[in-house]
């Protein structure tokens, strides 16, 4: 990784410009990736940024000597197309490979514009989520016109690899774990590690500046904490969640730190005698002024208090 630590900073400085200057115009932004904003994180994994863009994930390229593997694809095919465009510019080799980190419409529902070469490789799980993904991708649907279009006639692709709960890939010089964990933020997470890079695409499961959404009716915050546990041995040295920032290693003691107050604070307010509703309003007002910066997600609250309350 000879330029790890100069692109790094660079990274962090772009991600740290556009977090404090742009994250409340881009948060209304439409879910559209931007061609030519491709940022080089080591010698061989760049990522297309989400400008904190709701339904734009961050998306890796892994470049290696002989195939070249996707993390993620944006919301549609005119999405995945762009960024079958940008690994085109860092990439000429003939293989391709994709791999989501969720099954979310925004991280799945461009493997189509990638082409009919792209090899799909997915977690069983999170296979079995795609087939019943209809409802959510009509949900994602309906948030704009941009959305709908983007969606339009746009079918949950089908994997062309499964595997349980560990999957390496060998793109040539390069070595790439994916790792099934979860349930966390849905039951078929999935933590993707480029072991020579060292750099850990880390989904939902952990984000710099963003607030974690739970799966309110399947996670807990014990597993939660036990997945970071499990990040923590991989070791990475870049963490690039599926929203938000770049993060490097400390971001995982950092969401340790804030999953265990936070799950202190609500279970206090239960102790209390407050309903799930008045301690999610509770907690919304401590985390917007713990955390100004980050946006307001009464619905993430609402599903972090509910797995307090079922938990407690």
């Amino acid at each position: 990784m000879k330029n790890f630590k100069v692109n790094l900073s660079q990274l962090m400085f772009l991600i740290g410009t556009m977090l404090v200057v742009d994250n409340v115009i881009a948060q209304d932004s439409e879910p559209v990736i931007q061609a030519n904003t491709t940022l080089k994180l080591t010698d061989s994994v760049y990522v297309i940024p989400d400008n904190f863009v709701r339904l734009v994930p961050n998306v890796g390229i892994v470049v290696g000597e002989e195939a070249t593997l996707i993390i993620d694809t944006g919301l549609g095919p005119r999405n995945g197309a762009t960024v079958l465009e940008e690994a085109r510019r860092v990439s000429n080799n003939s293989t391709l490979y994709v791999v989501a980190t969720h099954f979310h419409p925004e991280h799945t529902l461009g493997v189509e514009g990638l082409g009919p070469e792209v090899i799909f490789i997915a977690p069983n799980i999170q296979a079995e989520e795609m087939k019943n993904g209809d409802r959510l991708k009509n949900q994602f649907a309906r948030r704009s016109t941009v959305a709908a279009e983007l969606l339009r006639n746009v079918s949950y692709p089908t994997p062309d690899i499964f595997f349980d709960n560990d999957y390496v890939l060998d793109l040539g010089g390069l070595t790439v774990r994916l790792i099934q964990t979860g349930p966390l933020h849905t039951r078929g997470d999935t933590l993707i590690l480029i072991e020579e890079e060292s750099v850990l695409f880390s989904g939902d499961v952990l984000m710099q500046g963003v607030f974690p959404s739970f799966d309110a009716e399947n996670s807990s915050y014990a597993n939660w904490l036990l997945a970071l546990d499990e990040i923590s041995v991989l070791n990475p040295e870049i963490i690039v969640g599926a929203h938000g920032g770049v993060g490097e290693k400390t971001l995982i003691s950092d969401w340790k730190q804030l999953l265990t107050s936070v799950a202190e604070s609500v279970g206090q307010l239960k102790a209390e005698g407050l309903s799930q509703s008045q301690a999610s309003r509770r907690l919304l007002d401590e985390i917007s002024g713990k955390y100004p910066q980050w946006r307001s997600d009464a619905r993430r609250i609402n599903a972090a208090v509910q797995v307090v309350y079922r938990e407690h």
